[in-house]
C-alpha cells in the first residue's frame, strides 16, 4: 500500500512539473538555495524492497550561470539518519530544455557513519521570477562499517561483557527521484 501512495506521489510531482513547463531562466550569480523531497527505491537486508522518504536542504554559492556550489542536510524518515554533505550542480540551457545535473558528497550518520554519495539528473522548470521547480532522477550510494557485538560469559565476575568482533562493510545502493524548489 505505501509503494501505491509513492507512485500517485510521483505522478502527481511529474503532473506539476508538466504544467508549469516554461523555458526557465539560468540563474544568476549568488546565493542559491534549494529543499527538496525525494523518494529512494531500494532493496535492504530486511525487506526484499523498500521506499524511502527523505528531505533535503542545500544552501550555497551560484559562481556563474552554469555552476553552484554548496553543502546540505538530507534527513532520512523511514531510518531516521542524517547526512552532511558538498553538492556540485551544473546548470545549462538549450532553448525551452533546462538540464541539470548534481553531486553530493559526505557523510552520513547511517548505521554508525559512512559514505555518502548521490548523483542525479534532471530538468530544471521555471516557476517565477527567482525561483524554479527542480525535478530528477539518480542514485544514492550510503556505505558504513558495522560493528557486531557477541555476548560472552565473564565466569570470574559471573556476569555477560560485549565484545566487539571484527565489522563488516555494508553497502546500500538506492534508485531516487527527487522534486524540489530552488530559489
Amino acid at each position: 500500500m505505501n509503494l501505491m501512495k509513492s507512485k500517485i506521489l510521483l505522478t502527481l510531482i511529474i503532473t506539476m512539473a508538466v504544467c508549469f513547463a516554461t523555458a526557465a531562466r539560468q540563474p544568476s550569480q549568488g546565493f542559491r538555495g534549494f529543499v527538496d523531497y525525494g523518494l529512494d527505491f531500494g532493496h535492504t537486508e530486511r525487506s526484499a524492497s523498500a521506499v524511502r522518504h527523505t528531505l533535503s536542504v542545500v544552501p550555497g554559492y551560484q559562481i556563474n550561470p552554469h555552476i553552484f556550489t554548496g553543502g546540505g542536510l538530507s534527513l532520512e524518515f523511514n531510518r531516521f539518519h542524517v547526512a552532511l554533505f558538498g553538492d556540485v550542480r551544473g546548470d545549462w540551457k538549450f532553448g525551452r530544455f533546462t538540464p541539470f545535473g548534481d553531486l553530493r558528497i559526505g557523510y552520513t550518520s547511517f548505521e554508525g557513519g559512512g559514505l555518502y554519495f548521490s548523483p542525479a539528473v534532471g530538468h530544471r522548470f521555471n516557476w517565477g521570477r527567482k525561483a524554479g521547480l527542480n525535478v530528477g532522477i539518480g542514485l544514492k550510494l550510503i556505505s558504513a562499517r558495522i560493528n557486531n557485538f557477541r555476548s560472552v560469559y565473564d565466569e570470574e565476575n559471573g556476569w555477560y561483557v560485549y565484545e566487539s568482533t571484527t565489522g563488516r562493510q555494508r553497502t546500500e545502493c538506492t534508485f531516487m527521484v527527487r522534486a524540489g524548489i530552488d530559489f
